[in-house]
């Protein structure tokens, strides 16, 4: 009689373990981290109702960052997105994927990658910090037709959040959290 109770207290002991270690995969969090762009505007005035169309540009640092031509279209129209349905709603009468043909009333948002790491969804699922995806990119806006430089600003998303919900989170979720600080800050410098 006692072999039997201490068999079913030792099951219910494992099963109650494991129930504490999936609960606690569902709320184990890490952090998501953020460099707040701002576009610091240089020497050059410009009335910004001049400009009719916004070109969006990608490139890639030199020195070994990849970022597939697909992860760059996507974050494009992530960013064309955000523009249209927030900061900009109705501003600009195009939104182009450039380059295209220099034009006065282009403005030019260019976005040069300097880190961009899709993480291992694997590793941060066991532990926070691990597997983290980053996303780093200097950020520029141009007059089109003279090339000069309007503004320019650093941008930088972090996710290593653990558990389930860093199993759960693709590289997708940090390219729209993205491009929502790139439009963000686009609107402000614009006064939107």
């Amino acid at each position: 009689m006692r072999k039997h109770f201490s068999r079913i207290n030792c099951n219910t002991f494992k099963i109650r373990i494991v129930n504490i270690f999936v609960i606690s995969m569902f709320f184990m969090v890490g952090c998501s981290g953020t460099t707040p762009l701002v576009l610091k505007p240089t020497d050059m005035k410009v009335n910004f109702l001049n400009y009719k169309s916004l070109e969006i540009n990608t490139s890639v640092a030199e020195g070994g960052v990849v970022v597939s031509e697909t992860a760059q279209n996507r974050i494009k129209e992530f960013i064309k997105v955000e523009i249209n349905n927030g900061c900009c709603k109705n501003r600009f009468e195009n939104i182009l994927f450039g380059p295209t043909p220099a034009q006065p009333e282009i403005i030019q948002l260019n976005i040069k990658f300097r880190k961009y790491d899709e993480g291992n969804r694997f590793l941060r699922s066991v532990l926070i910090g691990l597997g983290a995806m980053e996303i780093h990119a200097d950020v520029e806006i141009r007059d089109a037709m003279s090339g000069k430089t309007i503004g320019k600003g650093e941008a930088g998303k972090t996710y290593a959040v653990g558990g389930l919900a860093g199993a759960a989170t693709g590289i997708e979720y940090l390219e729209k959290e993205f491009a929502k600080e790139v439009s963000k800050a686009l609107g402000k410098m614009m006064g939107i």
